[in-house]
C-alpha cells in the first residue's frame, strides 16, 4: 500500500489492457453497425484495420512504460556497482 500511495507501482500499464479490450468491442460493434445500416465496405474496414490501429498505440503507451523500467534498472545497478545502493 506503502508504495501505491508513493506512486512506485504503476496503474497505467494494466489500464492499457482494459483500454484495448474496449476498443476491440468498440471496433466490432461500430463495424456490425456499419454491416446492418450504412456501408458493408466501410464496416469490413473498421473490423480489419480498427483492432490492428488500437493494438499499435496500446504498444506504444507500453514501451514507454518499459523504457522508463529500464531506466529504473539502470540507475538501480549504477547505485549498486557505485556503492550507494543496497
Amino acid at each position: 500500500m506503502k508504495q501505491f500511495l508513493r506512486f512506485h507501482i504503476m496503474l497505467t500499464p494494466w489500464m492499457v489492457e482494459v483500454l484495448f479490450w474496449l476498443g476491440l468491442v468498440t471496433c466490432i460493434s461500430a463495424s456490425v453497425v456499419q454491416f446492418i445500416y450504412l456501408n458493408i465496405w466501410r464496416g469490413i474496414g473498421i473490423l480489419v484495420l480498427g483492432p490492428i490501429i488500437i493494438r499499435i498505440m496500446c504498444e506504444l503507451i507500453i514501451i514507454v512504460f518499459r523504457i522508463h523500467d529500464t531506466l529504473k534498472d539502470i540507475a538501480h545497478n549504477q547505485d549498486v556497482h557505485n556503492g550507494k545502493g543496497s
